[in-house]
């Protein structure tokens, strides 16, 4: 497992954003070890994401590698995704 911290700045707003590489020797992490790690390391509460990128954009350093990334800012979106109309259609 590695773990580190990224800053991203656009218009002048920061974003950090905590990574989590989880991998082992033969075979990929499976839903239970990940929530494992991501409750042990992040706590109960923190939301975190698991990305799925265009294919074109894959970056496979290591064949049985998944990714946990969190921030702050998730737990704002995660609060708006749960509002009445954030999922209706205009």
């Amino acid at each position: 497992m590695i773990s580190s911290v990224h800053e991203y700045v656009k218009d002048g707003k920061t974003m950090n954003l905590l990574h989590i590489s989880v991998s082992l020797k033969n075979r990929n992490p499976n839903w239970d070890e990940m929530c494992f790690v991501k409750e042990k390391l992040l706590g109960d509460e923190m939301p975190a994401v698991q990305f799925h990128p265009p294919r074109s954009e894959y970056v496979n350093e290591h064949e049985h590698c998944l990714h946990i990334w969190a921030s702050e800012d998730f737990s704002e979106l995660w609060r708006r995704m749960g509002e009445k109309d954030y999922w209706r259609t205009k």
